[in-house]
């Protein structure tokens, strides 16, 4: 048992300062052509959040641009907000979305009949609880200009110290599918800063065609660098940084990861075993220290270097996103991390409904 877990520790430790070593070289790019593009918002019941998401769209620096923003049936005050907003701007438009198309359901419905009206050569997604920075399309088509699909990099902003560790949580994620990226492994897609282009959308006969789902970035993904193995691009950069609320709600949050949980599970065999010694490491340390009884100290010393060594990397990824403040927390998020890592696989076990946008679904 100790050997496993020195062996599991180690693991930890290596991949963690590979993800460092790959994504401290990353040099910047310029862009060799503007295409036109359209930028794909699903709105649902997101009058607290859209005007943000359309007023940081509106300040976008590309000239070549169209906006299309579908709503989702909303039973609140979203459609006359975004009407309202776009009235005086042409680059904008509202469509309402009332029936679906295809096997599509929730956001992979909007975002299928947008596509279908989309003109540009590449489709970007945000979210509508998402706010873009001004150079947000062309510093990702910089990034990733020779690939057919492209996920940036979100934070995520909140007060208190549950959005901190959010916040935490997605930059070691991000940090991670960066480094698999650089061995040609694709990991995952960030639905709410993510381009594709259109052709290669088109190709995979879009959402539309794939099976309901409530992770359709994944699914996109897995359709385009998974299984289509065409060249993605996974940016991890203050570039193409931008910002989506933090869950303070902790139901909702374990919905969330439900999901995401399920989009996981479908990767490459790799990225899963990896995923699951990550989330192994703190059930295995409790083991090992229960069954071996006589080398306490010796693990407890193993955690200490793999807990000084994650801070270590953590600090320099969010370094090179601007945000190395939140270093007094990591102490927390290591705790943060051993709860989820045994409350997620029970949840996830437990077989519940999910919910989402005030809708239940049974994918």
């Amino acid at each position: 048992m100790f050997y496993l877990f020195l062996c599991c520790t180690c693991f930890c430790i290596l991949s963690d300062w590979l993800a460092w070593l790959k994504i401290r070289k990353e040099k910047t790019k310029t862009l060799p052509k503007m295409p036109f593009v359209s930028i794909l918002v699903a709105a649902r019941n997101e009058e607290a959040n859209i005007l943000a998401c359309l007023h940081s769209l509106a300040k976008l620096s590309y000239p070549h641009v169209e906006i299309l923003i579908g709503d989702d049936n909303s039973t609140d005050n979203t459609l006359n907000i975004v009407q309202n907003f776009i009235k005086d701007k042409p680059q904008f438009a509202v469509i309402q979305v009332k029936e679906k198309i295809g096997t599509a359901i929730a956001k992979a419905n909007v975002l299928a009949q947008l596509a279908r009206k989309a003109k540009g050569e590449w489709l970007f997604v945000t979210d509508a609880d998402v706010q873009v920075p001004s150079d947000w399309i062309e510093n990702m088509l910089t990034e990733g200009e020779k690939s057919e699909i492209i996920t940036g990099f979100t934070w995520v902003k909140g007060k208190g110290i549950f959005a901190i560790l959010q916040a935490l949580d997605w930059t070691f994620a991000l940090a991670t599918a960066k480094m698999f990226s650089y061995f040609g492994l694709p990991l995952t897609a960030m639905g709410n800063n993510m381009a594709v282009r259109r052709a290669t959308y088109l190709q995979t006969g879009g959402y539309e065609n794939m099976p309901p789902t409530l992770v359709e970035d994944f699914m996109l993904f897995k359709k385009i660098a998974i299984e289509g193995r065409k060249p993605f691009y996974q940016a991890f950069s203050h570039r193409v940084m931008a910002e989506t609320k933090a869950i303070d709600n902790f139901g909702r949050f374990l919905q969330q990861r439900k999901r995401w949980m399920r989009g996981a599970l479908q990767t490459h065999w790799i990225a899963q075993t990896y995923l699951w010694l990550r989330v192994g490491f703190y059930p295995l340390f409790l083991l090992t220290i229960l069954m071996q009884v006589a080398s306490r100290q010796s693990i407890f010393v193993l955690f200490a270097i793999k807990l000084f060594w994650q801070s270590v990397a953590l600090h320099k990824f969010l370094k090179i996103i601007g945000k190395t403040k939140f270093i007094w927390a990591f102490g927390l998020y290591e705790m943060y991390l051993a709860f989820l890592s045994i409350i997620l696989p029970i949840y996830y076990l437990i077989p519940l409904k999910i919910r989402w946008k005030d809708r239940i679904f049974e994918v």
